[in-house]
């Protein structure tokens, strides 16, 4: 099953700080391969200029009705790792996706696009990054893309995997949200008036219990019997029936039960399977592989230690809320252990002196305050207590003994393998072992197009 995200960004695409620095230069040899669309060929190598120079002629860059404009927009294709699909076939069918929907006759028009490939996230997952300008090369108009349209987009990538026999979301499932990319955002809650009214004044609420410790399983779990017995191991009750989970509340298994669905869209069986999918894969951003197991057991702990306070139904369960906040904030920041929480404490404190004077400085402070909250718990209840950085991946030892993670200081992937100029010593084997990609890049795919 392929991931298709899109994101709209507000920076600029060239310059130092801008999009392409980011993808190309931010780390030495980070790109694994570039192509670009409607580009012209002396521009490639400046492709992010190129675009801020095309829309700032058409006046794209100015703000929109007092809202910041949308200078591009990102869309990120990551196929799923069981394929084990290589360099080559990823450019074959994200050149083709592009094409189809912005090339020169495009389903949304002709806009500037660039594709640059990475490898470099935690699980080192072969991935595209796709950046499309704001403005209509023909119209000189912004780019619209509304959700019946991204929703398109979305399953013409899963067609095409299905048509190289590349894993897909099922067409033609019954449940609809069973192919679209919200499955993979944090769980979504759907509350009645009269709940909302029970939660909003701190008394108990039976649902809200089942919703927490359901959002855990499912994050320290990667399958559906692995979830199954996590909740087991909670209390709580899951059968399957009409074709959805049904949950059951330990203080009264037999009247305090309900659909998946009445907790929410997300926590459906459909739902809550393609979840736990996305995190085995590896396409949930931060969550691990496999979830630790001492770290699991710790968890465990945790909840089965505050179980009278489920049964005795008096109070909100808060040892379960803050479990549930530690890991969202961990699967946030890719944090695996204590020293992943250090590392991302420090890394946001040396920033913050940045956005002194800013809207944003308040809301980084707090971002920084939930972390070292979220350290303090895990801390004291030892949830990582058992867990070595030698035991999380991307995680090496140095010379002198001491651990970091790899995959945020180095990368060990050739040069970008189009359009490197003078970086890339070896270009005519480059172009030999890539040729039928990069001629056609030279001849179809960039060609000029002066407004």
């Amino acid at each position: 099953m392929a991931v298709l995200k899109f994101k709209p960004m507000h920076g600029s695409c060239g310059g130092p700080k801008g999009k392409q620095a980011y993808l190309e230069y931010k780390t030495p040899e980070r790109a694994l391969a570039r192509d670009t669309i409607n580009i012209p060929q002396e521009e490639v190598e400046a492709w992010g200029d190129h675009m801020d120079d095309v829309r700032h002629c058409c006046g794209n860059d100015l703000p929109w009705k007092g809202r910041s404009a949308v200078m591009y927009r990102e869309a990120y294709i990551s196929p799923d790792p069981r394929d084990n699909i290589d360099l080559r076939a990823l450019r074959q069918m994200s050149v083709e996706w592009a094409e189809r929907w912005f090339g020169e006759d495009g389903e949304m028009g002709a806009y500037n696009v660039a594709i640059v490939y990475h490898d470099d996230n935690l699980n080192h997952i072969l991935h595209a990054h796709v950046v499309i300008n704001n403005t209509n090369l023909e119209t000189g108009k912004r780019l619209h893309i509304s959700n019946k349209q991204c929703a398109e987009m979305w399953d013409d990538m899963q067609k095409m995997c299905e048509k190289r026999g590349l894993h897909s979301f099922i067409a033609g499932d019954p449940t609809k949200d069973h192919k679209r990319a919200k499955d993979f955002l944090p769980l979504r809650a759907k509350r009645e008036r009269v709940e909302l009214k029970i939660i909003l004044r701190g008394s108990f609420s039976w649902k809200e219990d089942l919703r927490r410790m359901v959002e855990v399983a499912v994050r320290v779990s990667r399958s559906v019997p692995e979830f199954c017995e996590e909740l087991a191991y909670y209390g709580i009750g899951v059968t399957i029936k009409e074709g959805d989970f049904v949950f059951a509340h330990p203080s009264d298994p037999n009247r305090l039960c309900c659909y998946g669905a009445t907790l929410g869209d997300s926590f459906t069986k459909g739902s809550i399977q393609n979840y736990l999918q996305a995190q085995a894969a590896g396409f949930v951003e931060g969550a691990p592989l496999k979830y630790p197991v001492s770290a699991k057991e710790q968890i465990r702990k945790i909840i089965q230690s505050s179980r009278p306070y489920l049964v005795a139904r008096t109070v909100p369960n808060a040892k379960v809320g803050q479990v549930l906040m530690a890991l969202i904030i961990q699967d946030e920041y890719g944090i695996c252990c204590m020293e992943d929480y250090d590392a991302t404490i420090s890394r946001l404190q040396a920033a913050l002196p940045r956005y002194q004077g800013m809207r944003s400085y308040a809301e980084k402070e707090r971002e920084i305050a939930s972390l070292i909250k979220a350290r303090a718990f895990v801390s004291d209840c030892g949830m990582f207590a058992g867990v070595k950085p030698a035991d999380v991946p991307g995680y090496v030892m140095d010379e002198s003994g001491r651990y970091y993670r790899k995959s945020l200081h180095e990368a060990e992937v050739p040069t970008i393998q189009e359009g490197s100029g003078g970086r890339d010593q070896h270009e005519e084997e480059r172009h030999r072992a890539h040729g039928a990609i990069v001629d056609r890049g030279q001849t179809n795919r960039n060609k000029a197009k002066e407004r």
